[in-house]
């Protein structure tokens, strides 16, 4: 399995190539949608990390320290070699960006945020807010990007 910090780097140069920038929180956002839109579309997880519900929503701790040091501002992407080549990964990073990549981190943040998200069940529901590293299960969040998938619209927030 990958590492969340390798499939970061595909995603910042994937996004560069579209001319876009991405912040820390916004990094952390899209990588959280395209796991689970992977794990709900081929069963699959895009990485081993697991993924805490944090005040601002789901984070995976690993790409947070990667990147901290960037505060809000924008990550600088220079030469960048993941080696991240699954078709599968690539699909769902690629799919992400094109339906929210174009977001800043504020609105990705508030649609983690919604009643009944995974962020929203583990943060508020079971009090995961007192627990820094709450863990967000790949089942839950798996079974809740099923419902996005397949009835997007009894569905809020991702």
């Amino acid at each position: 399995m990958v590492r969340a910090v390798d499939v970061s780097y595909k995603l910042l140069q994937l996004a560069s190539e579209r001319g876009l920038q991405l912040s820390n929180l916004q990094l952390q956002k899209l990588l959280y949608i395209a796991h689970g839109y992977l794990l709900a579309w081929k069963n699959k997880p895009m990485f081993d990390d697991d993924i805490s519900a944090w005040k601002y929503g789901p984070v995976i701790h690993g790409v947070y320290e990667q990147f901290r040091e960037y505060g809000a501002s924008k990550i600088p992407v220079g030469e960048i070699e993941s080696g991240i080549d699954d078709a599968e990964v690539l699909q769902a990073l690629e799919g992400t960006l094109n339906l929210y990549g174009d977001r800043d981190a504020m609105d990705l943040v508030n649609l983690t945020h919604q009643p009944n998200t995974p962020w929203y069940q583990i943060y508020e529901v079971q009090d995961g807010k007192r627990d820094q590293f709450a863990r967000i299960p790949n089942d839950m969040i798996k079974d809740h990007y099923r419902k996005v998938i397949s009835s997007p619209d009894s569905v809020a927030g991702l």
